[in-house]
């Protein structure tokens, strides 16, 4: 079973909350986002999170921001460390549209950058700005 922990759980408990308020189905919901009913059931058990480009269509279809939903299967640190989600929001949703598409072994490899590489850099550049919870006064 794939398991970010908390964040996952949030996740599938937005999509059942999701679907319920909609009156939405299984079926009806991946007939929406283009992916298969065992994709939904899927993401509902925690099997496998949702990939990049579905999330993208789930935030479209759904209205909930993109990167709230990357934050809650896990794809993002939430709150992104050391700097102003605000001011990171457009930046974030131009990688997502890079993301769209790719397979498995690359997202699966970009998401280790994410955590190795980029979180730390954002960490880095909002403490040289002021703007990180660990600025020095």
């Amino acid at each position: 079973m794939y398991n970010t922990g908390m964040a996952y759980d949030s996740f599938r408990s937005w999509l059942n909350a999701y679907m319920q308020d909609n009156g939405l189905t299984q079926e009806s919901l991946a007939d929406k986002l283009g992916v298969s009913h065992p994709t939904i059931h899927t993401w509902l058990v925690g099997k496998h999170p949702p990939m990049p480009d579905s999330l993208r269509r789930l935030s479209e279809v759904s209205g909930e921001d993109v990167i709230e939903l990357f934050q809650m299967v896990g794809y993002l640190p939430d709150p992104i460390p050391g700097a102003d989600s605000m001011e990171l929001r457009p930046k974030v949703r131009r990688i997502v549209a890079l993301l769209d598409g790719l397979d498995d072994v690359l997202l699966d490899l970009i998401s280790v950058q994410i955590r190795t590489v980029l979180v730390p850099y954002l960490k880095r550049l909002g403490e040289k700005t002021g703007g990180g919870r660990g600025a020095s006064s």
